[in-house]
This record gives C-alpha cells, structure tokens and sequence, in this order.
C-alpha cells in the first residue's frame, strides 16, 4: 500500500471510533463467517478470530488500522453502515430495489 492508502485508511479511521462489537454485528448481520471474510480479504482466519475477541466497546486490540481496514471496506461493501456510538446499519440491498415490471402486449 502507498502514502496515499494510508492517509486513506487514517482519515477513515478517525471518522467512527470502530469497536470490535461493531465488526462482530456486522459479520453476523450479514451472515458472514470468518472463513467467508478471508476469502474476499486475504485477512487470516486467526486474525479475524483475534479482531473479534477484544473488548467489545474498544477499538481492536492487537489488529493493525490497516487490517482493520481492510474488513470495515469489505463489509461496507457488503451493505454494512459504521456508524457513531457503537451502532451499526444493514442498508437496503440493491437487489433488493430492483422491480420487474411485466408489459402486456
């Protein structure tokens, strides 16, 4: 990663106090396992493991920003809104909102 990834990583990290109990909800808002995240992130299993075990209002011990990071991206990705005090959004799918509208000739 670059100069620029980081300053990137850095202002978003300093926009929402991310906690580990934020991470946990999302994964499990979303259905996800941890073998699943790894798949889409390159993130380790063990370190997925590690994030989700520190204390539930803090920041993750023992996880880089960086690594971090990378798992917040993917569950925003995903539908997932971070938001300020320890709370956490599943915004609508946009499979969701799609409509099929039958014409009849």
């Amino acid at each position: 990663m670059g100069g620029d990834d980081n300053n990137k990583i850095n202002k978003h990290m300093q926009t929402v106090d991310l906690t580990t109990f934020q991470l946990r909800a999302a994964r499990r808002a979303l259905g996800l396992s941890y073998n699943d995240i790894f798949k889409h992130t390159g993130v380790a299993v063990s370190a997925l493991f590690r994030m989700e075990s520190s204390d539930l209002d803090k920041f993750p011990e023992h996880s880089s920003p960086v690594t971090v990071y990378r798992v917040r991206a993917f569950l925003e990705e995903q539908g997932i809104e971070f938001r300020e005090d320890n709370w956490i959004r599943l915004l609508p799918s946009k499979q969701n909102l799609d409509i099929r509208v039958k014409v009849e000739k």
